[in-house]
């Protein structure tokens, strides 16, 4: 196939980057013109290359930068054509993008065990919500 989507990997997990590189092996329509564990150089990349797709690693623990801050410094470019970005751990990023998102506002119980969570989650739900008149939420 002559026309590969050019995808641009920024991943700090080893096993990660060879999973994706046996993808791109498996898969003739792909082609990562770079595979980076840095901020920087994924940026580099964005301006020198223009990717059409990004796998992004939010949080780049053994790299350099963060994946936030990558997409802080993304926006400022004022791209013509911005590429599409997928995040590699989805519950990770969810986890991330709502702490930002709530800051401190958000109080946290942590219910764990092997019988009894969900009825245990209710009753601190209905006595959070009709007792004490809090507006609390559940995540299963």
């Amino acid at each position: 196939m002559e026309n590969k989507m050019k995808l641009l990997l920024i991943e700090d997990d080893i096993n990660a980057c060879e999973i994706f590189k046996k993808i791109e092996r498996a898969r003739k329509e792909i082609e990562f013109i770079k595979i980076t564990n840095s901020e920087t150089e994924g940026l580099k990349c964005v301006k020198q290359k223009a990717p059409e797709g990004i796998i992004l690693d939010l949080e780049l623990t053994n790299g350099e930068g963060s994946g936030f801050g990558f997409i802080k410094e993304l926006r400022k470019l004022k791209l013509k054509t911005i590429p599409k970005i997928i995040v590699t751990d989805v519950r990770k990023a969810l986890a991330i993008v709502s702490l930002n998102f709530y800051k401190d506002n958000l109080f946290k119980i942590g219910i764990t065990g092997t019988k009894g969570k969900t009825t245990t989650n209710f009753y601190i739900h209905n006595i959070l919500k009709y007792h004490l008149g809090y507006q609390p939420g559940i995540l299963a």
